[in-house]
């Protein structure tokens, strides 16, 4: 099967319902949208179609052919499977297993709802979410657990802690795209430059699953927020200071044992946005530095047999705080 620009069709729908579900966007403006699924491969999907390849790591041509299309449904079927059945071995009962447990996200665009983090790491995040809620703020995602046979590119770590259960990610369309209205607004940290910081917008009318709303809302008070970085300014100069009720976000997942990563230095030459990484915070709770190892995280979730397999378990003897972190 070869698609490409003016093809019409079932098939050409069903690869853009494909990169839809990855999280794949093209840009209007100041803006990322998903595809249209009409059947109809115009400019929109070609460039969309470009991003994957890229990251891929395959040929940027906009064609989807056999090999293309072979990437783009391993990478949908492992995706669906970390959303619903993530491969962890369940029932193995070995000495100190861990287990998966389903959290709930909110919605955003297409952002994702539901997403599985290790049980003792579950728990910790719904209180999480229970403060933000409580705030008037909302916690879309794009994914937590990452599958053991998920594609390792630039922008996914090899050691990453999605692996483990242990990280949760805000919704990548969430934030850097309109700070007078996403969810979440993003600035340099003052204290450590090296960092975004990134502030939860709260308001009493964000869409809430009726189960999971407050009985009551405490919006925090106004404060003004410069220096704001987004996709198509990233220098966080030319964004206009904005003032609403926002919450810390940061400092609440700090307070709660999740830590932030730094945005890669290809994200500030023009690279992909996928570097901004503001949306990352990872469970760091529990782990001994220059200790604690990849492999023996790992091996709380899952059977030697099954990591053997796998391309993170080349990394087991990893330590944290050192060769990783």
């Amino acid at each position: 099967m070869i698609l490409k620009l003016h093809d019409e069709g079932d098939a050409v729908k069903e690869v853009q319902q494909m990169l839809n579900f990855l999280g794949f966007r093209y840009r209007k403006g100041n803006r990322y949208k998903p595809l249209v699924e009409d059947g109809k491969f115009g400019p929109k999907t070609e460039s969309v179609v470009i991003d994957f390849q890229r990251s891929q790591g395959l040929l940027r041509d906009g064609i989807v052919g056999p090999i293309t299309f072979a990437h783009l449904e391993k990478e949908y079927s492992i995706r669906v499977l970390e959303l619903t059945a993530p491969g962890v071995d369940p029932g193995s009962g070995f000495e100190g297993q861990y287990f998966l447990k389903v959290v709930y996200a909110d919605p955003y665009d297409q952002s994702y709802t539901r997403v599985s983090l290790r049980q003792d790491v579950a728990k910790v995040y719904e209180k999480i979410r229970a403060k933000v809620l409580s705030h008037g703020g909302i916690l879309p995602s794009s994914g937590a657990i990452r599958s053991l046979w998920a594609q390792v590119t630039s922008s996914r770590s090899a050691t990453s802690f999605h692996y483990l259960g242990r990280a949760f990610d805000l919704f990548v369309y969430g934030g850097m795209v309109e700070p007078e209205k996403d969810p979440f607004v993003i600035v340099k940290d003052e204290a450590d430059p090296r960092y975004f910081r990134v502030y939860a917008r709260c308001k009493e009318d964000w869409p809430v699953n009726e189960a999971d709303m407050p009985s009551s809302i405490e919006l925090p008070p106004k404060r003004e927020l410069k220096n704001i970085y987004t996709y198509a300014d990233r220098t966080g100069k030319r964004n206009k200071p904005v003032t609403d009720h926002f919450l810390d976000l940061t400092a609440l997942f700090a307070q709660h044992g999740f830590e932030r990563i730094a945005p890669r230095r290809s994200f500030f030459d023009h690279g992909s946005m996928m570097g901004a990484e503001w949306w990352h915070f990872q469970y760091e709770e529990g782990l001994i530095p220059e200790v604690s190892t990849f492999g023996g995280e790992l091996k709380k979730l899952y059977t030697k047999k099954t990591l053997k397999k796998s391309k993170p378990w080349k990394y087991r003897h990893f330590v944290f705080g050192k060769e990783w972190n």
